[in-house]
């Protein structure tokens, strides 16, 4: 036997339609029933984008405009308050024409507060919904954490780098911050001899 649920709103409001063998229907009652659910579903809609989705695209908007008070690099994105921030940042990159040119692109990391009032460094996918980060935390640092990591990166007080690299933390926001820089720096020095090499080349 094949069926299909549909649970979307043109879905529910098409089942308020009379069945071929229902009876003496109200279809004035059952119009205004349709009536009342699509109102109340588009101010929910309304509701969402005024309170979630336009003070999320506000947050990152600022954040990516004031990124250069951070790091001078303007790679790293900081948020002193987590929002949903990934659909946003790749928009207003678009929008605001900011160069991508070679590897790497201008915007590598994000950074923000968790739940627990640590700090997070997140790396930025090539696209949205990708799960290939722009660039990743150094290998070396990947899988290890507390005070391992931290003295492996000399940097105090990390919490953990992900084994795979698109996500660490660090109890202080200068110490995520630090993080960030050394990933950059590691990028830095692992480039400049391939760099060396084409040139002599």
């Amino acid at each position: 036997m094949n069926y299909r649920i549909s649970t979307d709103l043109s879905s529910r409001v098409k089942y308020l339609n009379p069945a071929w063998n229902e009876e003496a229907v109200d279809v004035d009652e059952r119009f205004a029933k349709a009536v009342e659910m699509t109102g109340s579903e588009l101010v929910q809609c309304i509701e969402r984008y005024a309170k979630t989705w336009l003070p999320a695209r506000i947050l990152v908007e600022k954040a990516i405009e004031e990124r250069q008070k951070h790091h001078k690099s303007g790679s790293v994105v900081v948020f002193t308050k987590y929002c949903s921030w990934q659909s946003h940042l790749h928009e207003l990159e678009t929008e605001m024409k900011m160069a991508q040119g070679n590897a790497p692109p201008a915007l590598l990391y994000v950074i923000y507060p968790d739940s627990r009032g640590a700090w997070r460094i997140q790396c930025i996918p090539e696209e949205e919904g990708s799960f290939v980060s722009r660039l990743p935390l150094p290998e070396p640092w990947r899988g290890v954490r507390g005070e391992a990591l931290s003295k492996l990166c000399q940097i105090p007080k990390c919490v953990f780098a992900h084994a795979n690299g698109f996500i660490g933390g660090n109890e202080t926001f200068e110490g995520a911050l630090a993080m960030a820089d050394a990933s950059l720096s590691a990028l830095s020095s692992s480039s400049a001899p391939a760099a060396k090499k084409r040139k002599s080349g």
